[in-house]
C-alpha cells in the first residue's frame, strides 16, 4: 500500500523477504519516503483488513523499515514477510511551488537536506534566482511561520484532489494550476469555494 506502483494484495506461498514484495508490486515511487511500516498481527490474533494509513492495535505490531538503507543494500532491513502482513510505503514529504514559475507542482522533500542542497533544490525545481533560492532555504530553517506554508501546503493538495474527482476525466495538472493562479491572493477557502462550487473541508 501507499507509494508503490502497483498496490494490492500479493499471493506467496513459503517465504517472501520485502524486497521480493516490492519488486512484484512494481517498486516504490519517486514519492516514497525513507521508512516502510509493516503491520503484522500478533500470534494467536486474526490480521485485521488492510486500513488507508498503518496503525498499530493491541492484536497488533508495526515492524519500521530504513528504506534507503533498504535500497544500499543492507540485508537487516530485508524483513521476511509473513501471511496476513501490511505493508505500507509513506509519501515522502514534499513542498508545492505555483505561482509564476516555469515548472509548478508537487516536489520530494528529502529527510536531512542541507541548506545548500535547498538551495540547489528550489534553484533547479522551482526556477528561482540564486539569491531568492539562498534566502528560502535560510529562512526554512529558522523561521517558525514556515510551518503555515505547511498547513497551505496541505490544503492546496487537498483542493487538488477534491478538483480532480469534480472533474473526473477532464482533470489535468495543468488544467489545476491554471484555474488556481486565475484566482489571484484569495484566501484559500474562498479560492475552494469558487473552483468546487462550495467550501467543504479544507483539509482533513
Amino acid at each position: 500500500m501507499g507509494e508503490v506502483h502497483q498496490p494490492g494484495s500479493v499471493q506467496f506461498s513459503g517465504s517472501l523477504t520485502l524486497i521480493e514484495a516490492l519488486a512484484r508490486v512494481g517498486s516504490t515511487t519517486e514519492r516514497a519516503g525513507t521508512e516502510i511500516v509493516i503491520v503484522r498481527a500478533l500470534p494467536g490474533t486474526t490480521p485485521a483488513a488492510p486500513a488507508p494509513a498503518p496503525s498499530a492495535n493491541s492484536q497488533s505490531e508495526t515492524v519500521k523499515v530504513d528504506l534507503e538503507k533498504l535500497q544500499q543494500g543492507a540485508l537487516s532491513q530485508n524483513v521476511s514477510l509473513k501471511a496476513g502482513d501490511t505493508v505500507f510505503v509513506p509519501r515522502a514529504t514534499s513542498v508545492f511551488v505555483s505561482g509564476q514559475v516555469k515548472s509548478a507542482g508537487e516536489f520530494v522533500f528529502r529527510t536531512g537536506m542541507t541548506v545548500r542542497q535547498a538551495e540547489e533544490f528550489f534553484v533547479k525545481e522551482g526556477y528561482q534566482p540564486a539569491p531568492v533560492a539562498r534566502s528560502e532555504a535560510k529562512r526554512g530553517t529558522a523561521d517558525a511561520t514556515y510551518g503555515y506554508y505547511t498547513m497551505g501546503k496541505l490544503m492546496i493538495l487537498k483542493l487538488r484532489e477534491d478538483y480532480r474527482a469534480k472533474i473526473g476525466a477532464e482533470y489535468s495538472l495543468q488544467k489545476f494550476h491554471d484555474a488556481f493562479i486565475r484566482l489571484g491572493p484569495l484566501p484559500l477557502p474562498l479560492i475552494r469555494k469558487t473552483m468546487l462550487g462550495e467550501a467543504g473541508r479544507a483539509l482533513e
